[in-house]
C-alpha cells in the first residue's frame, strides 16, 4: 500500500478506537491496538534526524530537534514521542510575534 493509504487507514482506525473508548467498550477498542501499531510502524511520517519540530508539552508546544527516528518512535534529548504529538514549526511565526520599533532619540 502507498503511504497515503496507510495514513488514511490509520486515521480511520484511530477514529473507531476513540469512539469505542468514549462509549466504554474498551475490550473491543483493544482489539484494534495491534493493527494501529502495525500501521504506525509502516508509515513514513516524514520526520528525519536533525529536523526542527515542535513537540506537544503540558504547557503547549515547544521547539526541539529530532535526535533519532525508529518506526513510530521519535526520539528527542529528554523524551520519546509518537508522531501524533509532533508537528512542523509554524512558518512566519517570527513575523507574527516580531514588532517594528522606531528608535526615538532623546537628544536631538
Amino acid at each position: 500500500m502507498k503511504n497515503e493509504e496507510l495514513i488514511r487507514e490509520y486515521r480511520e482506525v484511530s477514529k473507531v478506537m476513540k469512539e469505542l473508548a468514549a462509549s466504554g467498550k474498551l475490550e473491543e477498542r483493544n482489539q484494534y491496538v495491534p493493527r494501529i501499531r502495525e500501521l504506525s510502524n509502516q508509515i513514513d511520517w516524514g520526520y528525519r534526524k536533525g529536523d526542527p519540530v515542535e513537540r506537544k508539552t503540558g504547557r503547549g508546544w515547544e521547539e526541539d530537534v529530532i535526535q533519532e527516528v525508529r518506526g513510530s518512535e521519535i526520539h528527542f534529548r529528554t523524551m520519546i514521542l509518537p508522531p501524533a504529538m509532533i508537528r512542523r514549526p509554524i512558518k512566519n511565526k517570527d513575523k507574527k510575534n516580531a514588532k517594528d520599533y522606531e528608535q526615538i532619540s532623546l537628544f536631538s
